[in-house]
């Protein structure tokens, strides 16, 4: 590289497992979120990685919270169609790895 090289990006940052950027993103999950349909996608690209089950299964808060937060959008009218099967994916998935967590909880098919 030439001088416009970056050593921020070559610091290691530590071990990171996506809970930070997954809880952000599901307590983003709010109806009045002009960018409702993007947090959706990126949490749901997020899941489809191969930290989504270690994030699931070991993280029963940031599944509260997906839970919660998910089912309280799920029915937004402003929510596009592939979004809504996204989050649909996204609760399925969280309710598979955290069964006593979705006891009460609803949103999703």
């Amino acid at each position: 590289m030439s001088g416009n090289s970056a050593p921020f990006m070559s610091q290691d940052p530590g071990p990171w497992t996506g809970v930070r950027l997954g809880t952000k993103l599901a307590e983003g999950l709010m109806p009045d979120n002009a960018c409702l349909d993007l947090y959706v996608r990126t949490l749901w690209a997020l899941l489809r990685r191969p930290v989504g089950n270690a994030l699931v299964d070991g993280d029963k808060a940031f599944c509260g919270t997906l839970l919660t937060s998910g089912a309280a959008v799920f029915e937004n009218e402003m929510l596009m169609p592939e979004s809504r099967q996204e989050l649909a994916e996204s609760l399925g998935l969280a309710r598979w790895a955290q069964p006593e967590l979705s006891r009460g909880a609803t949103g999703g098919r």
